[in-house]
């Protein structure tokens, strides 16, 4: 069976058995009840076990419950239907099932429950000539959008041929059911696009659910469907619907933004939501549909969202203004920018013109492109951090080094800092680059004011509580701010592991290692929580344990001080 054929049958069988009818139903059109008392007894207890997934146990009372009633259907179908289960739990084996189903079709034909089980036992045994037996069956007895599913499957595992008929016969049997048209939908997208089309135009008129409506969605955006595309936005309402419409506007094709939303703009702008504009506006960008922008800043003028809520937009503008060398005012703008990340956005938006798609790498093509982002920079914003940082990253790979976009990042903070409140990213950023230049005393300083402008930020507790462990200040007064941490975030592993060296140092190394337990988990490990494991270890005289830690600070490779330290304490371990 070659590749394409092989990963349709999976398909399949994974998708038909998501949609398979047969389920452990106790069936409740038996043509005879169940007179005997102890019939019934025992065939409760045996549906009891049945439904718990105990085979070997409702077996015993399957044929417990038959021996006082042998002429029972009921007990018959749901004996052999246990059976079947026992077989696929390898409780029974082929030959013994096989006898049973000989036993049962001497007292009643294979109903559709049963023929369903017999068809999944015969394709484990590899028995075609009882799979066509089924087959037929079905389709003559029990004709059903999943009898014909079945036999387009069997023509495909068995002959490696396509029956599209078999699924225009289940999709007419499903009629107003909209059960089997996600299955439907999926098998017509491999072998007619337009059969595709009808089901998911059929499903989305029985169900207008969200997988009736990402069906819809994703056919229109893979298929460039505008006609299609009109007649759906039509049938939605904003602001009920916005989550249907945000779905559409954000389904990609192949690596850029929906191509679609430009000419669907009327639909997006009148709604006036910043969310589904940002998606227009993206589109429009890597297009180069610069007749749109007018309204899109027209309408992102006069929306009432906060200026917190424009943040990527204002990026997007920039963005836009700068590439298209217009009039506007940038300085403006540029100052309604409050965080570091949509700084970084304006260049990445830059690039999505340039490259008319999305770059995951965020890069331009020439040099010639670097050099127009950085002149119109320069002629546009005054000689401030925010323009020297655009600069910076916008320049030749061998001229901005981390350590330079590091530092051009850590005076737009400050530059930020004193013109808007910063966010905890942008303190989180200040804090570390201050510790990365050894600069205690600002971080310090830094720590305090951010705990006193966002006092539920848990990590500036466990980290003004860290430092002043490390820096040998009042052990009880930093553990007292690494709990509090704790409060918000009772799992999180660096608080966990900041109060465990807080008992290391206090000599309480059982309770030191006690709270390293999560810690210890952690996949992408820092060298100084490998390095504290070792010393708790090694405090504890597991040697063992001790080595391995520090032995994996050392190769960890990210921390220079901690490796420094694992060292020194390597020679401690005894030989």
């Amino acid at each position: 069976m070659n590749h394409f054929f092989r990963h349709i049958l999976l398909l399949c069988l994974f998708l038909l058995a998501l949609s398979s009818g047969a389920s452990k139903e106790i069936d409740k059109k038996s043509p005879n009840i169940i007179p005997d008392y102890r019939a019934i007894k025992s065939y409760t207890l045996a549906s009891y076990y049945y439904f718990d997934g105990d085979y070997v146990a409702a077996d015993k009372y399957f044929k417990q419950s038959l021996k006082y009633d042998p002429k029972s259907y009921t007990i018959r179908k749901q004996s052999l239907l246990n059976s079947f289960e026992l077989y696929n739990k390898k409780g029974i084996s082929a030959k013994k099932l096989q006898k049973l189903i000989d036993d049962y079709k001497k007292f009643a034909p294979l109903d559709e429950d049963l023929l369903y089980a017999a068809y999944d036992f015969y394709r484990y045994t590899q028995n075609e000539t009882e799979l066509i037996k089924i087959i037929s069956e079905l389709q003559t007895k029990y004709p059903s959008p999943r009898a014909y599913l079945q036999s387009f499957l069997f023509e495909l595992q068995y002959h490696q041929r396509v029956y599209p008929e078999y699924l225009s016969k289940a999709q007419e049997l499903a009629g107003n059911d909209p059960t089997f048209y996600p299955l439907l939908i999926r098998l017509w997208s491999f072998f007619s696009p337009e059969m595709e089309k009808q089901a998911i135009i059929r499903y989305y008129e029985l169900d207008k659910g969200e997988q009736s409506n990402a069906f819809l969605a994703e056919y229109i955006v893979r298929n460039q469907d505008l006609e299609l595309a009109q007649q759906y936005l039509s049938s939605l309402h904003y602001p009920e619907d916005k989550d249907y419409m945000l779905y559409f506007a954000t389904a990609q094709w192949s690596n850029q933004p929906n191509p679609l939303l430009p000419d669907l703009a009327d639909y997006f702008l009148r709604t006036s939501d910043l969310e589904l504009i940002s998606e227009l506006a993206l589109s429009a960008l890597t297009q180069h549909r610069w007749d749109l922008f007018p309204e899109i800043e027209l309408t992102v003028e006069a929306s009432s969202a906060s200026d917190e809520e424009k943040q990527s937009l204002y990026s997007l503008l920039i963005a836009y203004s700068l590439y298209t060398s217009n009039d506007k005012n940038l300085a403006d703008i540029l100052e309604k920018l409050t965080e570091l990340k949509y700084f970084d956005a304006v260049f990445i938006y830059y690039s999505c013109a340039v490259n008319q798609k999305i770059d995951p790498n965020v890069k331009l093509p020439t040099a010639e492109d670097y050099e127009l982002f950085i002149n119109e920079i320069k002629k546009r914003l005054p000689d401030e951090p925010p323009a020297r940082y655009l600069q910076t990253i916008a320049s030749p790979e061998e001229e901005n080094s981390e350590p330079l976009i590091l530092d051009s990042k850590y005076l737009l903070a400050l530059w930020l800092k004193e013109h808007h409140t910063l966010c905890p990213e942008d303190y989180e950023f200040i804090i570390s680059y201050c510790h990365l230049k050894k600069n205690f005393s600002e971080e310090r300083n830094f720590l305090l004011e951010a705990i006193n402008k966002w006092p539920d930020h848990s990590s500036f507790y466990n980290d003004l509580g860290y430092s002043m462990l490390i820096n040998g200040e009042d052990p009880e007064q930093a553990a007292t701010l690494i709990r509090k941490a704790l409060t918000y975030e009772p799992e999180n592993p660096y608080f966990l592991d900041s109060l465990a060296w807080y008992n290391y140092l206090t000599g309480n190394y059982s309770e030191a290692l006690n709270l390293m337990t999560i810690p210890q988990k952690m996949e992408n490990m820092p060298a100084e929580i490998a390095y504290h494991l070792g010393a708790i270890h090694l405090a504890l005289h597991n040697y063992k344990d001790a080595n391995l830690w520090l032995q994996k600070c050392l190769t960890i490779n990210n921390d220079p001080e901690a490796e420094e330290l694992a060292i020194k304490a390597l020679k401690q371990i005894p030989k």
